[in-house]
């Protein structure tokens, strides 16, 4: 994905590659809830993307005061 495209995926309904022709599926919809749910628990969304290569998406929400950090397991 161009990088200039980037602020653009947070709008809802918005993907990179919008039209007949594209080659992934999704309504563009994933993105706007993510950051909007981030923004409203004080976290951050970050993309990291080169074109032709692959994008990279994280959130981090800060911890709640008084709680002890889990730790998954595999099921």
């Amino acid at each position: 994905m161009d990088p200039g495209e980037v602020e653009d995926l947070f709008g809802a309904f918005r993907q990179a590659s919008e039209g007949h022709d594209r080659t992934h599926e999704g309504t563009g919809i994933g993105l706007a809830v993510t950051k909007k749910a981030a923004d409203a628990m004080e976290g951050t969304v970050t993309v990291e993307t080169e074109q032709g290569v692959g994008s990279r998406f994280s959130v981090q929400l800060p911890r709640a005061e008084g709680v002890e950090p889990q730790h998954a397991t595999r099921p």
